[in-house]
C-alpha cells in the first residue's frame, strides 16, 4: 500500500502485506532523474548539433574551408562514413547498430550509471546528446557532417562537429568524476 506526497514527506511503501510489517521508503523509477536535466541536455545538443549540420549542408559546398582563425581554426564541410578518424569507413549498418546499443544502454542503465551523481548524469546527458547527433546522421546521411577543423601549420586535427565534442567532454568528465567523486560510504548496521 502506498501513501501519496504531502508537504514533501517520501512516499512510502510497506515491504509486505503484513500490515505490522516496518515501512520502507519507495524505489524511484530508474529513469526518474533521467527525465529531468540530463534528457534536456541530451535534448538540446541533438539539436543544436543538427541544426548546425543542416545550415552546412544547405550554405557550404563538400570539401569547402572557411578561415576563421588563420593558421589554427576553419570551418569546414568534410563527411566522415565511419567513426573517430574515419575508424569502420563503410560500416555505417556497424557504427549504426553500436550508436542504438550504445544510447539504449545510457538510457536503461541510466540511474546505475550515474550513481545519484549530478556530475555523472550531466556527463551522461552529454553523452547522450552526442550519440543522438551523430546517429540521426548515419540514418538520414549515410555518413556524419563534419565542419569544425582546429590545426597547427600543416598538422590537422580530424575534423569534428558538436555531436563530437559533447561525446568527448562526455566521457572526459565522467571518467574524471568517477575516479575523483568519492563512493557513498556504506551504513553500518
Amino acid at each position: 500500500m502506498a501513501c501519496r506526497r504531502r508537504n514533501g514527506q517520501p512516499r512510502w511503501r510497506r515491504s509486505s502485506l503484513n500490515s505490522s510489517a516496518p515501512r520502507q521508503p519507495a524505489n524511484p523509477s530508474p529513469f526518474f532523474t533521467f527525465w529531468k536535466v540530463p534528457l534536456w541536455l541530451a535534448a538540446a545538443i541533438a539539436v543544436l548539433d543538427q541544426l548546425s549540420k543542416a545550415y552546412v549542408l544547405r550554405n557550404w559546398p563538400l570539401g569547402s574551408r572557411y578561415a576563421v582563425i588563420e593558421g589554427f581554426f576553419n570551418l569546414v564541410h568534410y563527411r566522415n562514413p565511419g567513426a573517430a578518424w574515419g575508424i569502420l569507413g563503410g560500416y555505417t549498418w556497424l557504427l549504426t547498430l553500436l550508436s542504438f546499443a550504445a544510447m539504449l544502454g545510457v538510457v536503461v542503465f541510466f540511474k546505475n550509471l550515474a550513481a545519484g551523481s549530478k556530475t555523472l548524469s550531466m556527463a551522461l546527458g552529454l553523452l547522450l546528446g552526442g550519440i543522438v547527433g551523430n546517429l540521426v546522421d548515419r540514418l538520414v546521411h549515410g555518413e556524419v557532417v563534419d565542419f569544425l577543423d582546429f590545426y597547427w601549420g600543416a598538422h590537422h586535427w580530424p575534423a569534428f562537429n558538436i555531436a563530437d565534442s559533447a561525446i568527448t567532454v562526455g566521457v572526459i568528465a565522467y571518467i574524471l568524476a568517477s575516479a575523483l567523486i568519492p563512493e557513498p560510504k556504506e551504513h553500518a548496521q
